[in-house]
């Protein structure tokens, strides 16, 4: 891939997060753009990365961007009212829970749709999970799979992972350390039953998840933007 493109597309995902223009050779190729934001998720960063540089484009991959964002505020505030009523669900019903990775980071964006979440992860207590199941179902989300760590569920546009751990025993080294994640966790102000990290300690998790994903499957664009968000 060409340097030069490479360094476009960085500076308009920097404007989109900071708000400085971003400065393109004429020649920067939008549709080349699109199709890579696309397969990083992060179509909403490089056209607002476009929106703060004043840059214009031709009309019919604007138009791309342009409902790929609406795409994207609708998918997200649907995910946000099914997340937000399973929080309600969980805490009246007496379920520990810890909100993780994307569902917290997001909101830290300068605008939420700017980060795309493709499911929200939450922390569980596995013996609670026989209580959570009939909640899952009476709020119209169905089992889609379990592996060692996630027990997964859906109601389109919304996946839920449910997680027994932080991150899974088979990573030996980071178990050691993060274990199943109940040892950071503290209530939540005005919940009894909702979760959350020190700021310290979610910065440990979300680095120790961003390793994991560089040396078992790969890291993107948006594997990045969230450290650096998270950082600021």
């Amino acid at each position: 891939m060409d340097k030069t493109f490479v360094l476009g597309v960085i500076a308009l995902v920097k404007s989109a997060c900071t708000g400085e223009k971003a400065v393109l050779p004429d020649d920067f190729d939008f549709r080349s753009a699109y199709s890579l934001a696309k397969k990083h998720s992060v179509v909403p960063l490089i056209y607002y990365g476009m929106e703060n540089s004043g840059i214009e484009t031709d009309a019919d991959i604007s138009s791309k961007y342009f409902l790929a964002v609406g795409q994207s505020i609708a998918i997200g505030e649907k995910q946000i009212f099914e997340l937000s009523n399973l929080s309600r669900e969980f805490e009246e019903n007496g379920i520990d829970f810890m909100p993780l990775k994307g569902s917290v980071i997001r909101s830290l964006y300068p605008k939420q749709e700017m980060r795309l979440m493709g499911d929200a992860d939450i922390l569980i207590r596995t013996e609670q999970y026989d209580k959570i199941i009939p909640i899952l179902e009476d709020n119209g989300f169905t089992f889609v799979k379990e592996s060692t760590n996630e027990l997964c569920w859906e109601k389109r546009p919304f996946y839920v992972e449910l997680h027994r751990y932080l991150v899974a025993p088979s990573h030996k080294d980071y178990f050691a350390v993060l274990g199943d994640g109940w040892q950071m966790a503290k209530p939540a102000d005005g919940f009894k039953h909702k979760y959350e990290m020190s700021d310290e300690d979610f910065f440990v998790f979300l680095f120790a998840h961003f390793t994991k994903h560089y040396r078992s499957a790969g890291i993107g664009i948006k594997h990045m933007t969230d450290i650096w968000v998270y950082l600021k």
